[in-house]
């Protein structure tokens, strides 16, 4: 693992994952281990991680200690659900993540298909704009959703956190998830706004209507 440090000594940078906590999601970003095989090696970052050898190890092991607390007893039942997907190369799209059933990666919709989830709002929608496409890969080669939704009792919750917890990214949770979206304009009309909110937004929009709808407001 990465130390939590700005700067590292030149023996702490041998490396081969880093985790970067943001309260309610963990992101796990991997390197491909065949380039750092020796103590002290620095890895090649530029190149992804392996899929089979670096990507479902990780995976796996973080499932297996979720499920048994074997070798982290204090991890067991934390995690709700563990997302990953296969790397591609800088400067490719990234691809979309993708839910470990305990034997293999499956996509979103398919997964909820036999694992209904109606507590998590829009989940493959907000995942896939997280995840994919040219900045994707930003978001890690794995993804570990804690337990957090208001639906469970307050001591089964979880977060990810080196300290107390102040404020971070909401959840996936309905609670978490329904937010104001507030368009006003001077001496607008208001039935103008409301076309231009559906025609950018749809009934139900999202954070992802905002960059559109400010283009539209601004004549681009």
């Amino acid at each position: 693992m990465r130390r939590p440090l700005l700067t590292l000594a030149d023996l702490d940078k041998d490396y081969q994952a880093v985790l970067a906590y943001q309260g309610f999601m963990a992101y796990v970003y991997l390197a491909d281990r065949s380039t750092c095989p020796n103590e002290h090696d620095p890895c090649d970052w530029i190149k992804p991680p392996r899929f089979r050898e670096d990507v479902m190890p990780v995976v796996a092991a973080f499932y297996e200690a979720n499920r048994t607390g074997n070798p982290i007893a204090s991890l067991k039942g934390t995690i709700d659900l563990i997302f990953a997907r296969e790397p591609v190369l800088a400067g490719r799209d990234a691809k979309p993540y993708e839910i470990f059933d305990g034997q293999k990666l499956v996509p979103i919709r398919d997964y909820l298909k036999t694992h209904p989830r109606p507590d998590l709002m829009r989940l493959e929608e907000r995942m896939n704009g997280l995840s994919a496409g040219p900045y994707g890969n930003r978001a890690g080669d794995i993804l570990l959703l804690a337990r957090a939704c208001t639906t469970s009792p307050i001591e089964e919750r979880y977060f990810f956190s080196a300290v107390s917890h102040y404020t971070w990214h909401g959840s996936a949770c309905g609670t978490d998830s329904h937010i104001p979206f507030i368009l006003a304009q001077r001496d607008g009309s208001g039935e103008r706004l409301r076309t231009l909110m559906r025609k950018t937004g749809g009934e139900i929009p999202s954070g992802m209507a905002l960059t559109p709808l400010v283009r539209a407001l601004i004549g681009r």
